[in-house]
């Protein structure tokens, strides 16, 4: 496979649940960290849920790590309290970027989302970027968002979150390369003109991958089902295919000039390591990729939510 610069990286995780799923979280990204990404997200819960506690988690980062961090935060039945407490919290403690999402509402919250003060992600985006300090980065979907009307509604809402003051997208997870290449020449036909950082999620479980894809309306191509079918319940076997498809796309995006990709880890250090190793991402001399605990671990989504890689409108 030929070989291109490597990409900026930037990582996805989601706070453990419990102490034990923290410290793997923390002992996952102590092994991605010689990726020097420029950023690491945290992901909140459904509604915005234990908000307090990502603060915590996004400190600890920071301080442990040593890399900067991007906090999500979400409008869905978030007051206006909420959210000037959450940004001036993430000013205090260093925090310059932030991953500003409808979110999905919670699974207890019924058909009343809470608070109306932001219905949507460019209303939050708006009254983030005139408060000042951040780099906001919001979501763009090359498959088109499940709730929009049609995909021309879809990159409206994309407009209207970069009109109100985010300076980057970040992608839905995607498995067809020439998606999301036509989804950049429609957006950048449309007057979008801020990066655009796909997306990739390595396949670790491609039964929990396929429903997942299937909530978010993210097509998997016939030919990578067939080889995870091909693969059948071997997990060497499983383990290679998932390594091919993710660095062929990672490639074919590279060809077109994708200078910067954002990894939905999972909380695990092993499959973006030795997709590291595949395309020459690592860093001269480096280790080899080894499994962390938290890959040996029983896969699991993010817990209280829908997987993280379906961030919200």
């Amino acid at each position: 496979m030929p070989r291109h610069p490597a990409p900026r990286l930037s990582f996805e995780v989601f706070p453990g649940k419990t102490p034990r799923g923290t410290e793997l979280l923390m002992e996952a990204l102590g092994a991605l960290k010689p990726l020097d990404p420029d950023f690491v997200s945290v992901t909140c819960g459904a509604g915005g849920s234990r908000r307090t506690t990502n603060c915590d988690m996004v400190a600890r980062i920071q301080d442990e790590i040593g890399v900067p961090v991007a906090a999500h935060m979400t409008a869905i039945a978030a007051s206006e309290e909420d959210v000037a407490w959450l940004a001036d919290r993430y000013r205090a403690i260093g925090v310059g970027r932030l991953v500003a999402l409808r979110g999905d509402r919670p699974r207890d919250a019924g058909t009343d989302p809470g608070p109306a003060r932001f219905r949507y992600a460019n209303e939050l985006v708006a009254w983030l970027s005139q408060r000042g300090g951040f780099d906001i980065a919001v979501a763009a979907y090359p498959e088109t968002h499940p709730e929009a009307p049609s995909a021309d509604a879809d990159i409206d809402a994309l407009k209207r979150k970069v009109d109100a003051g985010a300076t980057t997208a970040i992608t839905q997870f995607f498995f067809d390369a020439e998606r999301f290449l036509r989804f950049r020449d429609r957006i950048r036909r449309h007057g979008i003109t801020v990066p655009l950082v796909p997306g990739i999620l390595p396949i670790q479980s491609f039964e929990r991958t396929r429903k997942m894809a299937a909530d978010c309306q993210a097509r998997i191509p016939h030919t990578v089902a067939d080889a995870f079918a091909s693969a059948g319940e071997d997990p060497a076997r499983q383990a290679a295919v998932s390594l091919e498809v993710s660095a062929g796309l990672c490639a074919r995006l590279a060809e077109e000039g994708v200078a910067a990709l954002h990894i939905y880890t999972l909380n695990k250090a092993a499959p973006t390591l030795r997709l590291a190793e595949r395309l020459g991402w690592l860093p001269d001399p480096a280790p080899r990729p080894r499994s962390t605990a938290a890959d040996r671990a029983p896969h699991r989504p993010p817990p209280a939510h829908r997987p993280a890689p379906a961030p919200g409108y």
